[in-house]
């Protein structure tokens, strides 16, 4: 595998998509807009600011207004109705919060640091961030960062693998990088007088910016960066499940700062004095996934989301009027036309895409926690303890060797059960416990310490994610529910089989079915 190669091909197939979503003639484009005529946006949670022409050029076209059509939180929705919030309202969000972080940072460092150009490749990356994501957000992102091509580029390319980067923003990143798509910057810059630089807003999407300036990465792709404050209140307003942060003082407490023991390596960094709203962003990244992100029935709808893209790469059916087979085709998509029965040619996919639009989702069969496994299976105090849970959690993760394992299983249960359904319709949902990286990389600037501390030195977080798993992680084995005995049965069966697991008959009743004897 050349992995050069296989950047080579991903990125013309991003560049023939940018094209398609950018104008054809960018000058002709950008003359419709008045360079001293800036617009008045106004978002339900940060209220009312300016967005400046060159901006407005770039988030007029296709290509930032498809974000419209792609709910933030995927199909949330189905659960919490008022979950309605789109990407599109999130990227002005992102956008609202780089350029207060900017100000912010600029009255501390002076305009060396955050002068007017930095601010206008910030907000520009901020607008750009999110153009990398498919339909339904995340649950498209985790499907297609399990094709070969777009897992080869995250496990391979020095550069993606390096920062960890999602598929939907090294999609993002090769959208930047695509000629179609500099062609158009170059427009921008000589109607509006900008010095819009492509490979600068790439790095601070991708988080690739060198050491002495990775703090400008950061206001974008950091432990707390714009896209962090956003969404958490966004997520949890439009789902009715509030977060209050204390931003002013959390603002008022980070500074750009420098560990000279590592290469002079420059970030943002909070305070001790900060700590409070700090502490505050965590925890509430911790109700976030136990009211929403992790809730049984969002679940439920990724997986009948996920056999849908299966059946379409599969049979090579139509998608929202697509065939799709690569990573790049879910860009072509948002979320009306995937849910459009009309747009596809093949049964199986009509009936799923009904079933979501009805409601009428797939059921829990049996639901696999600590407190639906024999003790000895995670205790390792417990007589005859043989840590066989630590095993089968170990399948949590979307890169491509586990999204696959995690269907064999599904499929060796469907057959142990006696194929009582269609084999798409059964899914073994095994969710990652919450991401909390920011505790290793955000910096504390702390009395009396040469270099900076770690969140972590300060917040128990790491042992947050342990009572998570401990007492609110849960994994699901989902199929129609008329089905659900046969198929919870075999689940107990071949799960044992596997990995030794002695489910007990709660595994039944947590899922709400009728416990077999």
């Amino acid at each position: 595998m050349n992995v050069s190669n296989v950047r080579k091909t991903v990125a013309k197939q991003v560049a023939s998509f940018v094209e398609s979503v950018l104008p054809a003639d960018p000058e002709q484009w950008c003359r419709q807009f008045d360079p001293d005529r800036p617009k008045i946006i106004h978002d339900s949670l940060w209220g009312t600011f300016k967005l400046q022409p060159h901006e407005i050029a770039l988030i007029d076209t296709p290509l930032v207004q498809r974000l419209r059509f792609i709910h933030q939180t995927g199909a949330v929705y189905l659960t919490y109705p008022s979950a309605l919030h789109t990407r599109f309202e999130h990227t002005l969000g992102v956008l609202y919060h780089a350029a207060r972080m900017c100000s912010i940072l600029r009255e501390k460092q002076g305009d060396k640091r955050f002068g007017q150009e930095t601010e206008n490749n910030l907000r520009f990356a901020a607008i750009l961030h999110d153009t990398g994501h498919g339909p339904f957000s995340h649950t498209s992102e985790q499907y297609f960062s399990s094709l070969k091509p777009m897992a080869d580029l995250q496990k391979h390319d020095p550069e993606y693998r390096e920062s960890k980067n999602g598929a939907g923003e090294i999609l993002s990143s090769l959208i930047i990088e695509s000629r179609p798509f500099r062609d158009f910057v170059t427009a921008i810059n000589g109607r509006f007088g900008t010095r819009i630089d492509c490979d600068f807003v790439r790095k601070i999407i991708t988080g690739n910016s060198p050491a002495p300036e990775m703090y400008l990465s950061e206001v974008i792709h950091g432990p707390l960066d714009a896209d962090k404050l956003d969404y958490m209140h966004r997520d949890g307003m439009f789902s009715g499940l509030r977060m209050h942060v204390d931003l002013d003082r959390l603002y008022a407490s980070i500074n750009v700062v420098t560990d000279p023991t590592q290469g002079n390596m420059t970030r943002i960094g909070g305070s001790v004095a900060g700590l409070s709203p700090l502490t505050q962003i965590m925890f509430n990244k911790m109700l976030l996934f136990t009211g929403i992100y992790h809730h049984h029935k969002v679940r439920t709808v990724d997986c009948m989301l996920w056999a849908l893209f299966d059946l379409a790469i599969h049979r090579q059916k139509r998608l929202g009027g697509h065939t799709i087979g690569t990573p790049v085709d879910f860009l072509k998509l948002t979320d009306d036309q995937v849910l459009a029965p009309q747009l596809t040619n093949d049964d199986d996919m009509r009936d799923i895409i009904r079933s979501i639009r009805e409601r009428r989702l797939w059921k829990r069969a049996v639901v696999i926690s600590r407190c639906t496994i024999d003790k000895r299976d995670y205790d390792v105090r417990a007589k005859g303890s043989n840590k066989s849970f630590n095993d089968y959690t170990a399948l949590q993760g979307n890169n491509r060797e586990k999204i696959l394992e995690r269907r064999h299983i599904g499929e060796e249960i469907w057959r142990e059960a006696g194929r009582p359904c269609k084999r798409h319709e059964v899914w073994l949902d095994v969710p990652e416990l919450p991401s909390m990286t920011e505790a290793a990389r955000m910096w504390i600037v702390a009395p009396y310490q040469k270099k900076p501390q770690k969140l972590g030195d300060f917040i128990p977080i790491a042992q947050w994610v342990e009572l998570y798993g401990s007492h609110k992680w849960q994994s699901h084995v989902f199929c129609p529910s008329q089905v659900r005995d046969p198929i919870a049965d075999a689940a107990i069966k071949v799960l044992k089989r596997r990995y030794g697991l002695h489910i007990l008959p709660t595994a039944k009743q947590y899922a709400g079915a009728e416990c077999t004897k």
